[in-house]
């Protein structure tokens, strides 16, 4: 039998659906079984690496009348030095959940609440003996 030029039109069908059957099933499969592969191992990974962090991470609980310092977030240049960005000393007049705290300035006498990243301890080497 010879080959026409109007022969593809006849055999498209079969050889499109061939197509679909040999090439695409086997290879979408593979990759589904890769990628859950894939998220099983992120999940896993991300449960390590949280377990290191938190396992580095010390709760910081401040007492009424402990004295904190308060760090100022920018930093500004004076006469070619830099400033402390660390401020107070503050005493602790409150705390209330999440790490938010009262502090108590003794110069100005000024009362404000602050949040957990923006305070650490004054003294730590006097903190244990209270």
């Amino acid at each position: 039998m010879g080959s026409n030029k109007n022969d593809w039109s006849k055999r498209l069908e079969d050889a499109l659906w061939a197509y679909r059957i040999a090439y695409k099933t086997p290879i979408a499969s593979g990759i589904e079984e890769i990628r859950l592969d894939a998220y099983e191992n992120s999940c896993i990974y991300k449960e390590k690496t949280k377990g290191f962090r938190d396992k580095h991470i010390v709760p910081r609980e401040f007492q009424i009348d402990d004295k904190v310092l308060l760090y100022k977030s920018c930093l500004r240049f004076m006469n070619g030095k830099l400033r402390s960005r660390w401020e107070g000393p503050y005493i602790v007049t409150d705390t209330f959940s999440y790490g938010v705290i009262e502090i108590h300035e003794t110069s100005t006498r000024r009362t404000f609440t602050v949040n957990g990243y923006y305070y650490g301890y004054y003294d730590l080497a006097h903190k244990g003996q209270s």
